[in-house]
C-alpha cells in the first residue's frame, strides 16, 4: 500500500522526484498520533503507453492512500496526468488529492489573455471547483530546498494533508524536534571541549617553558611596534582633525575620506569615528517607518504566516494587504458595506476572512483581494471571524446571539447555529479542530461539536460577562476570562463534565 501517487507532467521530473526523495526520506517526531513509518511515495520513471498504461497507473492508484498532484501549465496539458487525477477521484475521493501549484495561475485568477498560464488539470477542475494548492511558486531546483527556509510552511501543509492531522500539530512537533537536535548537538560540542581542554592541559607545560625563551625576542619586537605605533597615532590625530575641520564647514566627502584614512592608520580609535560616521548619516537620512494609511481608525492588523504580508481592518469599511518590505499596498481593497472589526489570515496565509458591523463575515484572495464564496451572514453585526486549524471552517460571532460555522472556500453554512442568550464575543477551535469554545455576555462559555454544531456538555459559568475563552495547546483545558474579575481553568472529568479547579 502505497501512502501517496506523485502525477506530474515529465517537464516537472526534477522537482517531483525532490518531493518523492524529501517524502521518503522523512522520520516522523514520536507520535501517538503520527504513524512511525516511512513513508512510501511512487512515482513513475517515463510514460506508460496503451494498455500497459491504464493496468500499471489503475493498479498504482488503488494501492495509494493520497494523490500528490503537480500543478503547472505543462501537467495541465498532459493527457496522462489527466487520466490519473480521474482514475484517482473515482477510485479514493477528491477529498485525498492534495495539488502543489508549481508554475503558471491558479484557473479561477487566470484571464481570458492568461489561458496558457493556467496550472490545474482540467479533470481537478472539474472535480473540486476551487482547488487550494500548497504553494512552490518561483521555486530554484539548483537552489532551493521542498522542506526548508522560505518552503517550510508548505512543507508542514503537504505533511498535514498526508498525515490526516492539522498543520499547526504538524509544525509544532517538527520545532520540538529541531530544537531536541540542537541540543544534541550542544551537549555533543560540551563534552568534546572538556575533552580538549584535558589535552590542552598537558600540552600548555610544554609550551610554557618554550614560551620563556620567546620573552626576550618579543620584547624587542614590542618596543619596535610600539615605536611604529605612536608616529601612526600621530598621524592618525591629524587626520582626525581634519576630518572634523571639514565637518564643521559642512563638506561631508573630504570628511568621510579623512575619517578613513585616520582609521587605516590608527584601528584604535574606530569607536570614535564609528560615532561621527553615525552622526553624519543621521544627518544626511531621515529613515522613516512604513505608514500604511487608512480613511478612518484601525482596527486590526496581522501578519501572514510568513511575515512578508500585513492585513489590515478599517471604520473606514474596508480591509487591505499591504508588502512589508516596500510598504505598497497589494491587490484590491476588500470591501464591506460597514465597519469591519477584523481581518486574520488563514493558516496556509492564502485567504483572509473579515468580520464586519454590516452582518457579514467574508473571504477573500490573500494575493489579489478578490472576494470567495458566498458572504456568510448573521442578523446582527459580526464581532470575530477566525480560521481553524487545517484552514478547511471558519467561525464567526455576532450580535444576534449566534456563533456559526463556514465552509472555508464556498462560506456556505455548516450545521445548525450556537446559540447564547446574549451576544457572543470570542471564538476558538480547539488544536484539533474538533470543538469550538465561545465566551458570552450571559455568563457562561460553551463547547460545540464542529461537526454537527450542537453543544457538548454542561456551560462553564462565571459570575458576570465573559469575554474570551481559549483551548490549552493540547486541547485539554480551556481558561476564561471575565469581568467578575476572575480567570478561571477548567478542565474535562471523565462524565466529561468541564469544571473549574
Amino acid at each position: 500500500m502505497h501512502d501517496a501517487f506523485v502525477s506530474y507532467s515529465r517537464k516537472d521530473k526534477v522537482f517531483a522526484s525532490l518531493i518523492e526523495k524529501a517524502l521518503e526520506n522523512y522520520t516522523p517526531p514520536k507520535s501517538s498520533v503520527i504513524s512511525q513509518k516511512r513513508l512510501d511515495i511512487f512515482r513513475d520513471e517515463e510514460d506508460f503507453t496503451g494498455t500497459d498504461y491504464h493496468k500499471a497507473v489503475n493498479k498504482h492508484i488503488q494501492e495509494s492512500r493520497k494523490l500528490i498532484l503537480i500543478c503547472s501549465p505543462a501537467a495541465r496539458a498532459s493527457r496522462y496526468v489527466n487520466d490519473e487525477v480521474r482514475i484517482f477521484a473515482e477510485a479514493n475521493g477528491s477529498d485525498n488529492i492534495i495539488p502543489i501549484l508549481l508554475s503558471g495561475i491558479p484557473n479561477n485568477e487566470a484571464s481570458s489573455e492568461q489561458e496558457a498560464e493556467k496550472a490545474f488539470p482540467e479533470a481537478l477542475v472539474e472535480i473540486i471547483q476551487m482547488p487550494l494548492a500548497i504553494s512552490y511558486l518561483s521555486f530554484h531546483s539548483d537552489k532551493d530546498k521542498v522542506n526548508k527556509r522560505k518552503y517550510d510552511g508548505s512543507w508542514f501543509s503537504l505533511l498535514a494533508n498526508l498525515y490526516d492531522i492539522g498543520r499547526s500539530e504538524v509544525e509544532q512537533r517538527e520545532r520540538k524536534r529541531q530544537a531536541r537536535i540542537r541540543n544534541l548537538w550542544v551537549s555533543g560540542l560540551s563534552a568534546v571541549v572538556v575533552i580538549l581542554s584535558v589535552f590542552l592541559g598537558l600540552a600548555v607545560f610544554n609550551w610554557l617553558e618554550a614560551e620563556q625563551a620567546r620573552i626576550a625576542e618579543q620584547q624587542a619586537t614590542k618596543t619596535a611596534i610600539e615605536q611604529r605605533n605612536k608616529a601612526q597615532h600621530t598621524l592618525a590625530v591629524a587626520e582626525f582633525r581634519e576630518a572634523q575641520r571639514h565637518y564643521e564647514n559642512g563638506n561631508i566627502p573630504r570628511t568621510l575620506a579623512h575619517l578613513t584614512h585616520a582609521i587605516r592608520l590608527d584601528s584604535s580609535w574606530l569607536s570614535a569615528r564609528t560615532l561621527l560616521i553615525n552622526l553624519l548619516w543621521q544627518k544626511s537620512s531621515n529613515p522613516s517607518p512604513f505608514i500604511f494609511k487608512h480613511k478612518d481608525k484601525v482596527n486590526s492588523a496581522e501578519f501572514n504566516s510568513d511575515g512578508t504580508t500585513v492585513v489590515t481592518a478599517s471604520k473606514d469599511n474596508t480591509a487591505r494587504l499591504w508588502n512589508v518590505k516596500t510598504g505598497q499596498a497589494l491587490g484590491e481593497s476588500m470591501k464591506h458595506e460597514n465597519e469591519i472589526y477584523q481581518a486574520i489570515f488563514s493558516p496556509d496565509g492564502t485567504r483572509v476572512v473579515t468580520a464586519s458591523t454590516d452582518k457579514t463575515a467574508r473571504l477573500w484572495d490573500a494575493r489579489t483581494g478578490q472576494a470567495l464564496g458566498e458572504p456568510m451572514k448573521h442578523e446582527d453585526a459580526v464581532y470575530r471571524a477566525i480560521f481553524s486549524p487545517d484552514g478547511m471552517r471558519v467561525v464567526t460571532t455576532s450580535g444576534d446571539k449566534t456563533a456559526r460555522l463556514w465552509d472555508a472556500r464556498t462560506g456556505q453554512a455548516l450545521g445548525e447555529p450556537m446559540k447564547h442568550v446574549q451576544v457572543i464575543y470570542s471564538p476558538d477551535f480547539s488544536p484539533d479542530g474538533t470543538r469550538v469554545i465561545t465566551a458570552s455576555t450571559d455568563k457562561t462559555a460553551r463547547l460545540w461539536d464542529v461537526k454537527t454544531g450542537q453543544a457538548l456538555g454542561e456551560p462553564m459559568k462565571h459570575e458576570n460577562e465573559i469575554y474570551q475563552a481559549i483551548f490549552s495547546p493540547d486541547g485539554t483545558r480551556v481558561v476564561t476570562a471575565s469581568t467578575d474579575k476572575t480567570a478561571r481553568l477548567w478542565m474535562q472529568e471523565p462524565a466529561k463534565r468541564w469544571v473549574s479547579r
